[in-house]
């Protein structure tokens, strides 16, 4: 068999290795291609080094993307050959239907195969750099594998720890959601006490001005329990009374208490002080008399007041003169109750 339909071989063999299997490694692909059992055993090295190769290729395709550049290089190259095996081919088949021009053409034939051999070399020393670069890649790997090791244990200890944290959160949230229904039960309660307090505070002010008032009335009837009002009824007032006849003052009052009376006078005189009360289902009427005895010019003195709700509330001074000549009083009466 011919070199160029040895090399061709080759390189169908290289690129059908993925999907060949077990039939390229034994010789039995079917329908594909033929392994002739007379190959040279150089061809038959350089065979077994290049499935080798692919077969290494294929298995780490996917972990050399980054030597995809130089595998493509190698294929153009590998192109090249096979473009200039075939013309060897043709060459070839020239050579067997004119054998009288064969001597000519080994020679060229000859160099071509020189070649092909620094070609061969370069591709085995491309070889060894992919080989290199596979280990590098196979340490790389490891490494890899055992930092995938340990972060996947650290991810199953992470995933633990989110279960754990995700039962947590639905308690929380649980508790979250009790406690803003509770917040909310809250609001409304304290919406209703606020409406309440206002309520409360407008009562209490209510209650307050009411209080206030009453204080006021209070203090004022204390006064009026405690004899602490008056009320100045007369002042300063001068009277004009004939000679042996008297003179009647009314006044009226609303509390029991007492008149304040002070007298001055140009002759003798004496005062009457007479009122009404009720007391018991009967009427009674009160008097008092100034001086007790006798009378007098000037003086000062003081006459209870009784006065009842069902009688008229008027009190009458009485001035009697007991002189034989016209009399004038100036007199003051103050009110206290």
């Amino acid at each position: 068999m011919f070199a160029g339909e040895y090399l061709n071989m080759l390189i169908k063999v290289s690129f059908g290795i993925g999907y060949m299997g077990k039939e390229v490694k034994e010789g039995k692909v079917k329908g594909r291609l033929k392994i002739p059992r007379n190959i040279p055993l150089a061809y038959i090295l350089l065979i077994i080094l290049i499935v080798s190769v692919a077969s290494l290729l294929s298995i780490f395709y996917v972990k050399k993307v980054k030597y995809e550049m130089k595998i493509a290089e190698l294929e153009e190259r590998i192109s090249n050959l096979l473009t200039k095996i075939d013309e060897l081919s043709k060459k070839n088949s020239e050579l067997q239907a004119k054998v009288e021009n064969l001597e000519r053409k080994v020679l060229n034939l000859t160099v071509q195969r020189d070649m092909l051999l620094k070609e061969r070399n370069k591709l085995q020393v491309e070889i060894l750099g992919v080989r290199e670069a596979y280990s590098k890649l196979q340490v790389d790997y490891n490494k890899l594998n055992v930092e995938y090791s340990k972060l996947k244990s650290e991810y199953e200890e992470l995933k633990k720890e989110y279960s754990k944290l995700t039962k947590s959160y639905n308690n929380l949230l649980g508790k979250y959601e009790a406690l803003t229904e509770a917040f909310r039960k809250l609001q409304e309660s304290y919406e209703n006490l606020v409406e309440k307090y206002e309520d409360l505070t407008s009562d209490y002010s209510k209650l307050k001005e009411d209080y206030e008032r009453l204080k006021q009335d209070y203090n004022y009837l204390q006064d009026i329990v405690n004899l602490r009002k008056h009320t100045l009824i007369i002042s300063c007032k001068k009277y004009t009374i004939s000679a042996l006849s008297s003179k009647e003052i009314r006044i009226s009052v609303n509390y029991a208490g007492y008149l304040y009376i002070d007298f001055t006078a140009n002759g003798t005189i004496y005062f009457e002080v007479r009122g009404t009360y009720y007391h018991n289902c009967k009427y009674y009427t009160y008097y008092e008399r100034y001086p007790e005895t006798g009378s007098t010019t000037s003086g000062t003195f003081i006459a209870p007041v009784l006065p009842e709700v069902h009688v008229p509330n008027d009190v009458t001074i009485k001035i009697i003169n007991t002189a034989n000549a016209t009399v004038e009083v100036i007199i003051t009466v103050d009110y206290w109750y």
